[in-house]
Formats: C-alpha cells, sequence, structure tokens
C-alpha cells in the first residue's frame, strides 16, 4: 500500500503503528511521535527517480470520504461552530489525541498540540502561584477556599456519542477542560486536643493525614461532619474535662470519635456515651483516620495536593513541637503512661531532622523538642547511626541537639532528666546553638521520696550537678515540675523540698497535688496523705518558688534580651516570650511601642520592670 519502500507512514484509516519500526511508543504519546522531518532511511537507498515527495499517495473515493469524515470528528475548532475558548481547543486536542488520530497533514496538528500543550503548562503554572500566593502553609484554610472551587478535568462530561464513531462526542457537545467550579462540598472534621504537648502532636498528625485525604477542618460544632476528641487519662481530673469534652461533643454534633490516652480503657468512655463512633488507644493514627471513613467517607479523588511538607500545626505557625520518640521505659509508681503508650520507641535521628528542617523551611521561628524522656532517645535503638547530607549522626540526646543546632532557630529541650551526658549539652546552650533552657520534671528531692516514686536519675548530686551547669552557662533558665503530697511524704519530706529549693534556685516551677489515679502503683503504699495536708503543703510550696521567681526576674530589669513575638495588640503593644520561657507554661514578656513587630519576629528589648512571673520591656531601636 505504501508507494516507498524506504518510508513508511501511518495509515489514518487503519490502527496505528510507529513510522520508525526501530522507535519504541512508551505510550505516552506526543512525546514520543515521530519527528518533522523525513523518516530514517533502510540500507540501500533506492534510485532518485523512484522517490516520492513526501505525503504524495494515491486515494480511492471512498477512502477519501472516510478521512474527510475523521478530520470533521477530530478538529471541530477549526469550524464557525466549534468551541472558541483556548480551554476548549486544549481539551479537543488532547481528546484527538488520546484516541490516536493522526491526521494527513501532520505538521499542523503537531503545532496545534505544541500549542495546546504550552497552554497546559500555563494553566498549571497558574494554579501553582495561586497556591503560593495564598501562603498555604501558613494559612491552609483559607488557601483551601480560595483553590476549592477551582480543578482541572480533562474528560468529557457525560458527552452524548458521535453516531458514526461512539468513541467520540458529537461536534456540538461542549468538553469540560477547563478550570471549573466543585460540585460536592469537602467533608469537615473537627478536632478537640487535650492534655500534653506529645498529645497535640497527635492531633496534628491526625489532621495531617484526613488534609492529605482532601477533609477541611472546621471549628465549629455545627459546621463539622464529625468531631474527634483526643483525650488525657493521666489525671482523674484529666479525665473528667475529658469525659466533659466528649459530652459536649455529643451534645453539639452527636457524631463523635474519641482517641487519646484516656481511649485505653475504652469501656470508662462507652459506659458514659455508648454512642459514641470509635475509641481508640494513644497514637493509634490510622484507625482514627479509618473511623472518620466509616463516619464520612472522603472525597474519591482529590485533584491537588493541599498539605504542606511540614504538616498540618495547630500552634501558630512561628513555633511548632518536635516529637522525638513515643512511650517510656520508666516505672515511675504515680504514673500510668507506659501502661497508655508503651516502652520507648525512638525515632531514627534523620526523620527527626527532616522534619525538623521542613518546619525551619516553613517558617517556624522556635522548635519544642518533645517526649516521655528526651535524655533517654536513641536507647531502643542502641544509638544506631543514620546519614543525613553527608554525615552520619547517632541516634541520641547529644547528636539530636547538635543537629537541630544547625538549623539557625531556636530550639527548646524539654522532658529532660539529669543524667551525667547531659552535661556534654549544656556548652552547647552557651553557644546559643540550641538555647540556653532546660525542663526537668524533678517530681521531688528528697532521696527517700524519689525512691518511692522510683524516679530515675535521682541520686544526691543533682544539686551539684544544676549549680556545674551553671558555672558552663550563666544565662541557663531551668524549669521543673513537682509534687506535693505523694503517697509516704512526711513534713521532714517536705520541708527537706522547700531547702532544696532555696538552694538550687530554679527558674521556674510549676507544681501539683497528687491524684490517686486508678492503676497507679503509689496508690498501694500505706502512707496517704490527706487532701487538706495536701493543699496547705502546695500553698508553702509555691509561696517559696513565686519569692525565687519574682527575684530572679527582677535581676534582667535595665537588661537587654532577645524576645519571639507572639501576638500583636491592637494598642500597639505585644505579648513576646524570652529565651526562658516556653509558651503555655512559663511566663510572658509584655511590650509597648511593637506595632511595626509582627507575630515570629525575634528582636531585642530593654526590660523596664519586672512582676512574680513576667516581664515589661520595649524594643530596642536599632
Amino acid at each position: 500500500m505504501f508507494t516507498s519502500p524506504t518510508t513508511r507512514r501511518p495509515n489514518p484509516l487503519k490502527s496505528q503503528e510507529p513510522a520508525n519500526r526501530n522507535e519504541k511508543n512508551s505510550g505516552n504519546g506526543l512525546l514520543n511521535a515521530p519527528s518533522s522531518g523525513a523518516s530514517p532511511r533502510r540500507r540501500g537507498s533506492i534510485a532518485e527517480g523512484q522517490k516520492r515527495k513526501r505525503g504524495q499517495r494515491t486515494w480511492t473515493p471512498a477512502q477519501k470520504a472516510a478521512q474527510a469524515e475523521k478530520m470533521r470528528q477530530w478538529q471541530p475548532w477549526q469550524k464557525s461552530t466549534g468551541p472558541k475558548t483556548a480551554a476548549g481547543k486544549a481539551a479537543t486536542s488532547l481528546n484527538a489525541y488520546k484516541h490516536g488520530l493522526y491526521a494527513a497533514n501532520y505538521l499542523a496538528l503537531k503545532k496545534v498540540l505544541r500549542d495546546q500543550t504550552r497552554f497546559i503548562t500555563d494553566l498549571n503554572a497558574a494554579l501553582t502561584a495561586e497556591i503560593a500566593h495564598a501562603k498555604l502553609s501558613a494559612s491552609l484554610r483559607g488557601a483551601a477556599e480560595a483553590i476549592q472551587t477551582k480543578t482541572l478535568d480533562c474528560r468529557v462530561a457525560n458527552a452524548p456519542r458521535n453516531a458514526t464513531n461512539p468513541q467520540f462526542p458529537s461536534n456540538n457537545t461542549p468538553l469540560s477542560c477547563m478550570v471549573r467550579a466543585m460540585s460536592n462540598p469537602a467533608p469537615k472534621v473537627g478536632m478537640i486536643s487535650l492534655g500534653c504537648p506529645k498529645a497535640l502532636v497527635d492531633s496534628e498528625r491526625i489532621l495531617t493525614k484526613l488534609r492529605s485525604e482532601g477533609y477541611e477542618m472546621s471549628g465549629q460544632y455545627n459546621d463539622a461532619d464529625v468531631v474527634i476528641v483526643n483525650t488525657c487519662g493521666f489525671l482523674d481530673s484529666a479525665k473528667e474535662e475529658s469525659l466533659n469534652a466528649i459530652g459536649t461533643a455529643m451534645r453539639e454534633n452527636g457524631k463523635v470519635i474519641v482517641t487519646g490516652c484516656m481511649g485505653k480503657n475504652a469501656e470508662e468512655i462507652t459506659s458514659k456515651f455508648p454512642n459514641v463512633l470509635a475509641v481508640t488507644g494513644a497514637h493509634a493514627y490510622e484507625q482514627v483516620v479509618g473511623a472518620v471513613h466509616d463516619a464520612v467517607p472522603r472525597l474519591h479523588e482529590p485533584f491537588m495536593d493541599l498539605v504542606p511538607a511540614e504538616g498540618l500545626k495547630l500552634t501558630p505557625r512561628h513555633y511548632a513541637y518536635l516529637k522525638i520518640s513515643e512511650g517510656c521505659n520508666n516505672r515511675c509508681t504515680f504514673c500510668i503512661i507506659p501502661g497508655l503508650r508503651g516502652d520507648l520507641v525512638s525515632r531514627p535521628i534523620h526523620h527527626v531532622i527532616a522534619e525538623a528542617e521542613n518546619l525551619a523551611k516553613a517558617g517556624v521561628k522556635e522548635l519544642l523538642v518533645i517526649s516521655q524522656d528526651t535524655s533517654a532517645y536513641g536507647v531502643d535503638l542502641k544509638y544506631q547511626e543514620f546519614g543525613w547530607k553527608g554525615k552520619r549522626w547517632a541516634t541520641k540526646f547529644q547528636d539530636l541537639a547538635e543537629a537541630l543546632g544547625e538549623l539557625g532557630i531556636w530550639v527548646r529541650m524539654h522532658y529532660v532528666y539529669p543524667y551525667p551526658h547531659i552535661d556534654k549539652v549544656i556548652p552547647l546552650m552557651n553557644e546559643r546553638k540550641i538555647l540556653p533552657y532546660i525542663d526537668i520534671p524533678f517530681q521531688h528531692a528528697h532521696p527517700e521520696v524519689l525512691k518511692l516514686m522510683k524516679r530515675p536519675a535521682h541520686q544526691e548530686k543533682t544539686a551539684a550537678r544544676i549549680h556545674s551547669w551553671r558555672e558552663m552557662c550563666p544565662d541557663l533558665t531551668i524549669r521543673s515540675s513537682f509534687i506535693v503530697g505523694h503517697p509516704g511524704e512526711t513534713e521532714d519530706h517536705f520541708q527537706f523540698m522547700l531547702d532544696w529549693l532555696e538552694d538550687v534556685q530554679l527558674d521556674r516551677v510549676g507544681a501539683f497535688k497528687y491524684e490517686p489515679v486508678k492503676g497507679a502503683v503509689a496508690n498501694e503504699i500505706e502512707l496517704q496523705i490527706p487532701e487538706d495536708v495536701k493543699q496547705e503543703r502546695y500553698e508553702r510550696f509555691m509561696a517559696v518558688q513565686q519569692k525565687i521567681s519574682a527575684a530572679k526576674l527582677q535581676q534582667k530589669v535595665g537588661k537587654e534580651i532577645a524576645v519571639i513575638i507572639d501576638e500583636i495588640g491592637e494598642d500597639g503593644g505585644a505579648d513576646a516570650r524570652s529565651e526562658g520561657d516556653a509558651p503555655e507554661i512559663d511566663g510572658k514578656v509584655f511590650l509597648r511601642d511593637a506595632a511595626h513587630l509582627k507575630q515570629g519576629d525575634i528582636v531585642k528589648v530593654m526590660v523596664e520592670d519586672a512582676d512574680d512571673y513576667d516581664l515589661y520591656a520595649v524594643p530596642v531601636k536599632t
């Protein structure tokens, strides 16, 4: 059928095959289409007189009619009745290409396809620019609303079929290759997160997974299709708060999924709320997401990724919690966390560094490192080494501090125990590689009570270690928490703790009265402290610490310190925090004349005044 033995052309009336048999078709169409030049000759070219000009061939009347009909079907935009928009042209061009039609005039087809491919590229670039402009990682909800009504759909939508060739739509069928409004709104999920920052990170991971699947977040009960309550079960008072939150969610919404530490004992929840949709334990991400799928089926096919690389965060944009491990190997008698969250499971260090880098790239200025026992990080992995960007890092506390110190942002260490190897990290704080701030939950000071508590690192040299740390890093801030009225605590034990506080001069201290939470081994100790004694000791403890805090803050008056801006007020003031203040649990630095600053700025301020727990300052003019 072909007139020249040196070339092989596609026959428009038969199934297609490559113009050059040596050229494989990958299925990507245009990228592997024949070039506009002449096809390569086989060995032994024929005489010049036997050649035919490219494109010449003999057609029968029937073939000409069939070809004309084909051309009419796949090139409608060349007719006055065809779609006029560039989007319509792109759709028709791509549709024709998808079904593999070859034009008799191939050069004209290739030019049109090239033009429409450029259009699609420009369209994708425009959508990408829109996402960036909306600052998706900073305000995901706002960006989602900005682009929710737009999606690219290059399919023929419910088009009537052509009578001659059912593969193709009729010529007057509008094609849906356009940026169009989505007809089905995404399902919405509400989240209530209670308890510690570790639970907050669990909530962030759950929301990140759901958002990547197309779900939207809602801050209103009546606007959400389902509500997740992440509970806390550490103390009886925390359990009561969790049950109240579940009750409110059931009353205001009715479709509730419960997760978190309290979910470990599902009967405690279902006995009061039998109609909750599901109950899971702590960090059971996949089970929670599965329960959401059952309650509110996800969108069949999300068209674009609405989740930034750093994931979704429930904290303000300028700081974030970085969880490095789950569970705990300690068996403190007052604590039930190991029973709720299991033994220590450390994340490999290169995973932690990667997450930290993504957070820093997204604009986070402060990382708060959290776990149940940060100083034991990597014990379960036997301090295994991993490569990250050409360097080997051991999965242990010191290497983690060094790696995070290279990010150039504030890094704050929480839940550290006073093990000897902590001494090696203090110089990094003095150099400001990481913040000169360390959170150590001492819980008590007397050796006998610490033994009853089964606290790790409770040796009597702790006070001497604290003094040596302050010699290595004079600006070091130490925060801690204590339990008063622990079973077995005598008046002598308590007074010893007060004297110890006066000696070590801790900067930030919180205390709570012992609660006999169900399952705690300490409940079996004979000497149980009456509630009125607990309250009296609590008040005495806080009075001693209040004086220490006030005196230490007065020493900062008249000095310049660095602060990070948390919130700008309408009156030109601002709420900030110093290097010695963690969010939510420590004090604040209240600024005047700060209207020119913005959230997340790290600036120098002059301290003008102080009270028992907070500072008052003004930005330093540069």
